[in-house]
């Protein structure tokens, strides 16, 4: 169908713009559609910016709102902030009420990972450098299979500042473009981007497991058993180790694969153990009945709710918290604070600090040397670096998203802090400049 696009002024005339195109009319699922997609968007800028607002003034800003864009744009907004990218109304993250990371063996883990660690990596594999640190401390460490346990690293952690065993693990999968926190007390690897789902999964099953056996009249479930298999097993057949151990079932098989021998090094609950072994292959196990499990692909879900009683948290730990991980919502209500947000704030918020160290903005990062090849989104891999180095990545408002986005690579070797940000800065076409424990970013390209 052929159409004349029309322009009209303020004053309501009209006026042709004298182009033709060949376009076809939209269909009302289309249209719908877009409505949708206008108020997904623009609904959750208009609702960020209201953010934390009295709820008074918030409706006189719907209201103002809905006199620029008319009552139907109200509704969409309103209808677009509750409808996902997919079409599917959002789901409440869910509510949580065994935390598996208040179990003591969690604690244990975060207490070890505070340990103050001294060590020194020329061209080590992953998988040895890791296996090390694991006798030291006595820690279960687990290699995500999507990460190449046999790539090198050069690194030298604390010859002359203090570096906990967190803080260094932290740089070392900075330097794997992995992301590194604790599954009930599993050092846990994951590719960038995985890890608070692959938490979440476990976190739920421990939930529903515990809430089944109340149910039954026993005590929520806190059993815990080691975990250990010989060379050159398969996945599947691991799953079905476990089943046995634990007297479940478990419906469904994952894909093939050939395992090395491996032991973990403390016991740890079904809902870790069954966590690790399928979350390589973007599987989850969720709770069916009685004592049978079953397989599922991997949920999006990455936060979660619970409520803590009587917690000694200041306000201005929790804003920091939030500023952390944003989109978290920390909220007191008489005796309880009510939490929402990914595993690492809750870890956080418990004390069990996996991703926030408690040590002075004023203090220098650790020293350390690094020789590979470092790459993947600007953004990520420079703000991966600067937390594992405790620092803070400021963007100034001349970054543009694309710029943000673009992919980046280059190669180190023995290099400082400074030469990192340099060779990043000159990949990205960016500036980025350390002062004190904050890097900023500005649009100006290094000189």
């Amino acid at each position: 169908m052929q159409q004349t696009l029309t322009l009209k002024r303020a004053n309501g005339n009209s006026r042709s713009c004298g182009c033709l195109f060949e376009t076809p009319s939209p269909s009302l699922q289309q249209r719908i559609h877009a409505v949708f997609q206008w108020g997904n968007h623009f609904g959750a800028l208009f609702f960020s910016l209201l953010d934390g607002w009295p709820i008074p003034l918030v409706l006189l800003a719907c209201r103002a709102f809905s006199r620029r864009v008319g009552a139907l744009g109200l509704v969409a907004v309103l209808l677009g902030c509750a409808v996902m990218s997919d079409g599917r109304l959002a789901a409440a993250p869910p509510v949580i009420h065994y935390n598996l990371h208040e179990l003591p063996s969690s604690q244990q883990a975060q207490a070890k990972l505070q340990r103050e660690t001294q060590f020194t990596w020329r061209l080590t594999p992953l998988r040895d450098g890791l296996r090390n640190l694991a006798n030291a401390y006595q820690l279960s460490i687990w290699i995500d299979r999507r990460i190449d346990p046999t790539q090198t690293i050069d690194l030298q952690v604390g010859s002359t500042n203090r570096a906990t065993v967190h803080s260094a693990l932290r740089q070392i999968a900075a330097l794997v473009g992995a992301e590194v926190g604790l599954i009930e007390n599993v050092v846990y690897f994951a590719p960038a981007g995985e890890l608070s789902r692959l938490q979440l999964a476990a976190t739920q099953l421990h939930d529903a497991l515990s809430v089944r056996d109340v149910r039954d009249g026993r005590p929520a479930t806190a059993n815990m058993r080691p975990l250990q298999w010989e060379e050159v097993k398969t996945p599947n057949a691991i799953l079905l180790e476990i089943a046995e151990t634990w007297k479940v079932t478990v419906a469904g098989e994952l894909p093939h694969d050939l395992w090395h021998a491996a032991t973990l090094a403390t016991p740890c609950t079904l809902a870790t153990q069954l966590t690790v072994v399928c979350g390589g292959f973007e599987q989850q196990v969720l709770w069916d009945t009685g004592s049978r499990l079953q397989l599922q692909p991997l949920q999006r879900e990455e936060k979660w709710s619970c409520l803590y009683e009587d917690q000694p948290w200041s306000l201005q730990e929790t804003k920091q918290i939030k500023s952390e991980y944003r989109g978290s919502s920390i909220a007191k209500r008489g005796p309880q604070w009510h939490v929402t947000a990914v595993t690492e704030a809750h870890l956080a918020l418990l004390g069990l600090a996996t991703s926030v160290d408690h040590k002075s903005a004023n203090s220098p990062p650790m020293t350390a040397r690094w020789t590979g090849e470092i790459g993947g989104v600007a953004e990520r891999v420079l703000t991966q670096f600067a937390a594992s180095q405790q620092l803070e990545v400021v963007w100034d408002a001349t970054c543009t998203e694309r710029q943000k986005q673009k992919q980046v690579r280059f190669d180190v070797k023995n290099a400082s802090l400074t030469d990192i940000l340099n060779s990043w800065s000159e990949a990205a076409e960016l500036r980025a400049e350390l002062s004190g424990s904050v890097v900023t970013v500005s649009a100006a390209p290094m000189p």
